[in-house]
């Protein structure tokens, strides 16, 4: 407009000036310009479907392509839900198979168990050997994480029980896994060297997640959740939790809560255990060590409970090495 206006001007002046070669200068810079942010914004999108092309569904990262500020390089803090998973037994699994049979076994349980992580919006963050990382909440915010990870856990353990069926079919070992949910907040981002790095996430609660999935042994549960995703899902029926243990866990300074998130059926039997598994863990804390064993043998006497037989075992430890103070806080020596 200005280039025109300056010419208009000069030509009822009666002065011709060469405004063509400016008008097209002008034009040119303008068209660079939209070619060189066409390609800066291809370039982004091809790094974002690059990057997560194998661990978000379609459509979180088609969510990611409109609005690629919700990805932040570099690292931010950001509240996820983290979880960690592990075969059980894995080593003498191993040393029944050949190398093709065990790499076929477990790609067909890691894709299985993926799909199920991506369908509930998680991303799968790494697998280390047999064990499975994934968080809820990151890049793309998600209000019920915690929901949604707990969901990925009841679908996993049912759909274990169908591949087990299939592997035993074909005189394949069948499978046992722990998981271990927390949620709190992270360092989220992509981490590495210069040359090779990863989107993931780093901190506290990361490390807390990983110990919460190693102690469901010490259990015979197959979850165990944090109070903090505790407290985001027992308002949900479609979630029974109960109340475990209040732990210190190895590099810890202070106790945990931590609840065993159901995974099998809830019958009315099950309900009627966890009421005396509660009954025996009041006395339990309260010192009370041959009130709880009567208590934990009654959730017995209804079926297989890993806790109630847990307790049993540490009641009557306490019992024969009393404590010198006892707070009902139990200490995890190794990880």
């Amino acid at each position: 407009v200005a280039v025109f206006s300056v010419g208009a001007v000069s030509f009822s002046s009666k002065v011709l000036l060469p405004i063509l070669y400016a008008l097209l200068s002008g034009g040119l810079s303008a068209v660079a310009l939209i070619v060189l942010q066409y390609f800066a914004e291809s370039k982004e999108k091809r790094f974002i479907q690059k990057t997560f092309a194998y661990y978000l569904v379609p459509e979180v990262i088609d969510e990611l392509l409109k609005d690629p500020s919700k990805l932040r390089l570099g690292g931010e803090k950001r509240k996820v839900t983290i979880f960690f998973s592990d075969i059980r037994g894995f080593t003498t699994i191993s040393e029944k198979l050949s190398a093709e049979e065990l790499t076929h076994l477990i790609n067909e349980y890691l894709t299985a168990m993926t799909d199920i992580i991506m369908e509930d919006k998680g991303l799968v963050d790494k697998y280390i050997g047999d064990a499975i990382m994934a968080f809820w909440g990151a890049p793309v915010a998600n209000p019920n994480q915690a929901k949604d990870a707990a969901r990925s856990v009841l679908k996993m353990s049912t759909k274990l029980v169908e591949l087990n069926k299939v592997w035993e079919a074909r005189g394949v070992p069948t499978l046992g896994i722990g998981a271990g949910l927390n949620t709190g907040e992270v360092v989220v981002g992509n981490m590495g060297s210069e040359k090779r790095f990863n989107y993931t996430i780093m901190g506290d609660q990361v490390n807390f997640g990983s110990r919460l999935e190693g102690i469901t042994k010490q259990y015979g549960v197959q979850c165990i959740v944090s109070e903090s995703t505790a407290l985001e899902i027992m308002d949900d029926p479609e979630f029974v939790i109960r109340e475990l243990d209040l732990v210190m866990v190895k590099g810890k300074k202070e106790p945990k809560k931590i609840f065993e998130l159901l995974t099998k059926p809830v019958t009315n039997v099950v309900r009627q255990q966890l009421l005396h598994f509660k009954e025996g863990k009041e006395a339990y804390n309260g010192g009370r060590w041959d009130e709880a064993i009567s208590h934990f043998k009654k959730a017995l006497s209804l079926g297989e409970d890993g806790p109630s037989s847990a307790f049993i075992e540490r009641c009557q430890y306490l019992k024969e090495h009393p404590p010198e103070e006892w707070n009902g806080v139990y200490e995890f020596k190794t990880k």
